[in-house]
């Protein structure tokens, strides 16, 4: 299984079961570790390096924190694109539908373009853009909204004020359509995902060379800081694929064009 289709398989996990996969075992892993460091180790010789230990991790987890909040905010602002794109998209339909309303038989081949148009990309891309996949069926529904546009265009029954808008608006509609499709296939590059995993196990890594007298404080301090990194990990996991998983875009907006159509 490639790299991808393990994030996509962890982003399409049901809350509890991420939060149990991606936080609760490494945390554990994470005690553990600290146990066995400690026991292996030893306190008196961690303790002796603990002021330089704890100097080193201050940086190492500040430089952590900095690419976090940087992959952070970057997934957070595509997803958002991802929503946008959505929103535009249903109101360009609309848009269409209401302005190919003049009663013709070529508006109302418009208008029945753009409902088929919606209801594919409602029941047929939206699960596949939950697989990484574009729907072949919405892509010809799309190309017989530009066909349909132009036999109206064509008989002159639209002036060209009105037939540039539709083409516009049916634009507007493939522009939408190109930019979930992309998104949908993952919004971190693999380099990000790279580094923000290595530096998630540095971090945690440094943080064991750090001790004190009684081993439930350190356990409880591990714990913590590790669940705090992964659940950043986890959020970021969530906007990964804008299309699978509890936290997604919806189609709503498409919905919501879709029964104003009928």
């Amino acid at each position: 299984m490639s790299w991808r289709r393990v994030l996509l398989t962890l982003t399409a996990l049901e809350p509890f079961e991420a939060c149990v996969l991606i936080i609760g075992v490494p945390c554990a892993i994470a005690i553990c570790a600290a146990v066995l460091v400690r026991r292996f180790i030893g306190h008196e010789q961690l303790a002796r390096s603990n002021e330089l230990a704890a100097i080193h991790f201050g940086v190492v987890a500040l430089a952590y924190v900095m690419i976090l909040t940087f992959a952070l905010l970057s997934a957070w602002e595509k997803f958002s694109d991802a929503q946008s794109a959505v929103t535009e998209e249903a109101a360009a339909a609309s848009a269409i539908y209401n302005i190919a309303g003049d009663g013709t038989q070529e508006s109302r081949a418009v208008q029945d373009a753009v409902t088929t148009y919606l209801a594919a990309a409602i029941n047929q891309e939206w699960p596949a853009m939950g697989s990484e996949q574009a729907d072949p069926a919405t892509a010809e529904a799309l190309k017989s909204l530009y066909a349909a546009a132009s036999a109206w265009d064509r008989v002159g029954s639209a002036t060209t004020q009105l037939a540039a808008e539709i083409f516009k608006h049916i634009d507007t509609i493939n522009d939408a359509r190109q930019t979930r499709i992309t998104l949908s296939a993952g919004i971190v590059p693999d380099l990000v995902w790279f580094i923000l995993i290595l530096g998630a196990c540095i971090t945690i890594l440094f943080m064991l060379l750090l001790t004190g007298p009684d081993l439930g404080p350190q356990l409880i301090v591990t714990t913590m800081t590790t669940t705090m990194l992964l659940m950043a990990l986890l959020v970021i996991i969530s906007f990964d694929h804008p299309f699978t998983g509890a936290v997604h875009v919806s189609p709503m907006p498409l919905q919501i064009a879709l029964d104003q159509s009928h």
